[in-house]
């Protein structure tokens, strides 16, 4: 794989993280109602795994 490739799928895997930290941010932003917060908690849950599932990923990866 070349080193262009490497880093743009590095950046792909690396997706679900920052999207978890955007929804989390948002949470934590302080202008939202009762019920974007329950939106929010149940796209942060959903967030999670995939998350953390694209860090393992990038942790993993042989370089």
């Amino acid at each position: 794989m070349t080193t262009e490739k490497l880093l743009a799928d590095i950046r792909n895997k690396l997706s679900p993280a920052s999207h978890l930290i955007c929804l989390v941010g948002e949470y934590f932003d302080g202008t939202k109602t009762a019920g974007e917060f329950e939106i929010l908690h149940e796209h942060i849950k959903e967030a999670i795994p995939k998350a953390e599932e694209s860090i393992e990923y990038v942790r993993k990866l042989k370089l």
